[in-house]
């Protein structure tokens, strides 16, 4: 009989977790589990991508519109019937496991799963806990349900650090790094150039990322206007990622610094694989991350990665072997490297050929599918205990 797993998220929309859930979910079930997603918010923009995968995604009594600006009374309102589906879904349906990704879906989730499901519970945390810098109360409720929790992941060495240090129990608390699978390019990288009016002669460097404040997109805009300064290299930038609300101010800064004709803003996009293969350098230079899919994916595209020592980057990238780790928040060194790249283009190819080494060897989307595999096994064959017991 296939173990019924139900999978708990904010949403679907485009982002690092929900492609990390789209890439594993599909081959988990190969291995013999029956998924279903249950989203708090709205069910997203992959929500079809997750079906036609063959991932069910139960759909919401309250549908609530993406960015929709609902007083206290609505969201009150939403809070309470999403509070009241959830309970009914885990009471109705014998999951053997409730996995709960990203904090608000563990704020709400495991509280009721504790009352209404005796399923075993599962929590990966995909950040590091700046989120939880201001907010002491958050910190204490999410220490208790850590010690109530069956199991509890981190998606690098950094994070697990950190939820040991809150309280979770250390023999119940693991490693699954992300995993990626080699990115096959369905066109030519110069057609992709010429269609984004890019010469052949240019160098391309290209960060994927979300328009956040955290993402650095500002610290890396500033290190590229000193770039500029400082090298005679002809090269664009290539940012994708959905924007939240920071693109006016990028355009705003990239046109005072002269370099707005070489910076290009592609928005969200599908064709990954394409933009990589006609890239020649990686960038991610958060200020806070868990551990990135997007740095993966640059190095199995064969990149040098230039990224910020935060989370779990630099577990990623490994310095001066597989690309350069510099300093949150500091655009001169941000700067130094890029231009150590841009006018080496034999460190580039050695670094992005270590890469993609790396990449097959540590971090594919198979270790990654087993090691999952390995802990839903073990919490399947472990007799059912009662996790809110004082330990």
């Amino acid at each position: 009989m296939r173990a019924k797993v139900l999978i708990v998220v904010g949403s679907l929309d485009r982002g690092g977790c929900e492609k990390h859930l789209l890439t594993t979910l599909p081959l988990l079930s190969e291995k013999g589990y029956n998924f279903d997603i249950f989203t708090l918010s709205h069910a997203g923009t992959m929500e079809e991508d997750f079906k036609s995968s063959g991932i069910n995604v139960i759909p919401l009594w309250y549908k609530n519109t993406p960015r929709r600006k609902n007083g206290i009374l609505s969201r009150l309102f939403r809070l309470i019937v999403v509070s009241l589906q959830f309970s009914y879904s885990i009471l109705t349906t014998p999951y053997s496991i409730i996995h709960f990704f990203l904090p608000a879906s563990y704020w709400l989730g495991a509280p009721l799963s504790f009352i209404f499901s005796n399923a075993k519970r599962v929590m990966s945390r995909r950040s590091l806990n700046d989120y939880l810098s201001h907010r002491p109360f958050i910190r204490q409720f999410e220490s208790f349900l850590h010690r109530r929790m069956h199991f509890i992941l981190g998606n690098s060495k950094s994070v697990v650090d950190q939820l040991i240090a809150e309280g979770s129990p250390p023999n119940k608390t693991g490693l699954i790094y992300n995993g990626v699978s080699a990115p096959v390019s369905s066109t030519n990288p110069s057609t992709l150039r010429q269609a984004l009016g890019i010469p052949e002669s240019s160098l391309v460097l290209v960060i994927v990322a979300n328009l956040i404040a955290y993402k650095g997109h500002i610290d890396l805009l500033k290190a590229m206007a000193q770039v500029s300064s400082n090298t005679q290299t002809d090269w664009k930038l290539l940012i994708v990622g959905r924007d939240d609300g920071m693109l006016p101010e990028l355009l705003r800064y990239a046109e005072s610094a002269n370099i707005g004709e070489n910076v290009m803003y592609l928005g969200s996009r599908q064709d990954i694989a394409d933009i990589y293969a006609a890239s020649d350098i990686g960038l991610l230079v958060s200020h806070q991350e868990g551990f990135s899919n997007a740095i993966l994916e640059g190095m199995a595209a064969g990149l040098p990665m230039v990224v910020t020592n935060v989370g779990g980057n630099a577990e990623a990238v490994t310095h001066r072997i597989t690309g350069l780790v510099v300093p949150p928040m500091i655009p001169s060194v941000l700067s130094e490297a890029i231009q150590e790249l841009l006018s080496n283009p034999v460190t580039r190819k050695e670094m992005g050929d270590q890469g993609k080494k790396k990449v097959h060897s540590l971090f594919s989307l198979k270790n990654c599918v087993n090691s999952y595999d390995e802990v839903y096994k073990k919490l399947l064959s472990a007799p059912l205990d009662s996790p809110l017991k004082k330990r």
